[in-house]
């Protein structure tokens, strides 16, 4: 099965409510793959259907997300941001952080 192959039936398994398929499609479009782009409305929007089903490994990765922002890189010494999944928010990073440990 190709990875198109396997995202569409990740996809149609997230429309219906599939807090795995919502966690690995949010992972994917994070990271972006060969066949996929990174898109970060896509996986802020498919992390978050899965951590508020609970889904804890979704949780702990957006909370983390919210914690310190995504696409951090380090140049001549210093931290900078490059696009950012979702910019950081200690309230929300807190809500998804004690959700994962719950």
């Amino acid at each position: 099965m190709s990875e198109k192959e396997v995202v569409g039936e990740w996809t149609k398994s997230a429309l219906k409510g599939d807090a795995e398929a919502q966690y690995r499609l949010g992972v994917l479009y994070t990271k972006g793959s060969k066949a996929f782009s990174k898109s970060s409305a896509d996986a802020l929007m498919w992390l978050t259907e899965a951590a508020e089903q609970g889904h804890i490994k979704a949780c702990y990765r957006l909370g983390l997300l919210y914690k310190f922002g995504e696409g951090l890189r380090i140049r001549n010494g210093t931290i900078e941001r490059e696009d950012s999944i979702c910019s950081c928010n200690e309230e929300l990073a807190q809500k998804y952080l004690a959700m994962a440990v719950s």
